[in-house]
């Protein structure tokens, strides 16, 4: 490109100087033309008074004969210094018209090389690239003081959580309060609550489930401790701890569950996958699909099962169709409604009623209260 650039300039400027000389050499053609024609003009007046009386005898015999040469002389030629009154520099009339042509030759190509010069687009390019490159800049600049903001506030809410030691103090830092007062009250009931001091975060991911706006992240505590953390970004930007992901609450613990076998519907977290384990009465595989449940913690588990074709049976089938398309089958974290069968003490087989969530915790305030999941089974 540079080369070229240059071999351009180089015929452009050949170009405007052959062009240049050309309008010179015809000026001076023009003007010596003019001078000579001056002295021819003086010449002929001189020879003007030596040839009146043979023109007078002339006329004398042909008395018709025209004033050719004072008619050409009148008509051709004016003399600029006479009728000006005194001496200026003359130029024809054709000059004048080379002259502008030249002149505006000149501009028309300086303007050409100018905006059209490489050196110029390859520097436009350069400065579109280096603004470019400063919007980049400022964006990640701006994306980093968001991020420390934003942590600077998880790290409030954590380390205010972490240090409460009574519920009322807790709730002021948690998701769903109102509802989740009565779950920490009975919880707390069997659990002593234990403080610790924020210390720092060992991973973080910002996360938009439902169109909300959430962070988990895994935290280090003072004592050496660490532990996982989901919390929901506000409007004002603070945040609140999803408390019942924090401690895994379930209504009844995962053996005492299986151990009661209630046939009262309880709400239980737990990891599902599909089987195939058909006994007792859901051993009709043209009614039923299976899935085997366990929870966090043990390592007992039931197998669940759900009536084909309904609403149910659609959802799980769905969501499993779309787990197997992102990677292999394993157990995905859900919250199912559960109960054992009536009058049945035969094998850990239970009913799915109803699908929570597709996760271990509660995006939004769930419609109608979850009455059967807060509801405690007797020891």
């Amino acid at each position: 490109m540079a080369g070229l650039g240059g071999r351009a300039h180089a015929v452009t400027i050949d170009v405007l100087g052959g062009c240049v000389n050309n309008a010179i050499s015809l000026f001076k053609a023009l003007v010596m033309s003019d001078d000579q024609h001056n002295v021819t003009d003086s010449n002929e007046q001189s020879s003007e008074s030596m040839g009146q009386a043979a023109t007078s005898d002339q006329e004398a015999n042909n008395p018709f004969v025209p004033e050719v040469a004072k008619v050409e002389l009148e008509e051709v030629y004016v003399d600029i210094e006479e009728s000006a009154g005194g001496p200026i520099f003359k130029i024809p009339a054709v000059g004048w018209f080379v002259l502008c042509g030249v002149l505006f030759c000149v501009v028309a190509i300086f303007l050409l090389s100018v905006f059209k010069s490489p050196s110029l687009e390859e520097e436009a390019i350069e400065v579109r690239q280096i603004i470019l490159e400063n919007e980049k800049e400022e964006r990640k600049l701006e994306a980093h003081e968001v991020s420390r903001r934003l942590l600077k506030q998880a790290s409030a809410c954590i380390r205010d959580y972490y240090s409460a030691s009574q519920i009322s103090e807790k709730l002021k830092y948690v998701r769903h309060p109102q509802r989740v007062r009565a779950l920490m009250e009975e919880y707390y009931k069997q659990h002593s609550i234990v403080t610790d001091e924020f210390h720092q975060f060992e991973k973080y991911s910002a996360l938009e489930i439902e169109k909300m706006p959430f962070v988990y992240a895994r935290v280090q505590m003072k004592s050496g401790v660490s532990k996982d953390v989901l919390l929901e970004q506000m409007a004002d930007e603070s945040f609140k701890l999803d408390w019942e992901t924090e401690v895994h609450y379930q209504p009844i613990s995962w053996d005492a569950f299986i151990r009661q076998r209630p046939s009262k519907p309880h709400v239980m977290r737990v990891a599902v996958k599909p089987d195939s384990f058909y006994v007792y009465e859901f051993r009709d595989s043209s009614k039923y699909d299976c899935y085997q449940l366990t929870a966090m913690n043990s390592d007992r588990y039931v197998f669940g099962y759900v009536v084909k074709g309904s609403e149910l049976s659609i959802q799980l089938r769905q969501f499993f169709m779309r787990v197997k398309n992102l990677s292999k089958i394993s157990p995905e974290p859900m919250m199912l409604e559960l109960r054992f069968p009536e009058a049945s003490a035969q094998g850990d087989c239970v009913h799915i009623d109803r699908l929570i969530a597709p996760r271990w915790f509660l995006a939004r305030e769930p419609e109608g209260g979850m009455s059967s999941s807060e509801s405690k089974a007797e020891e």
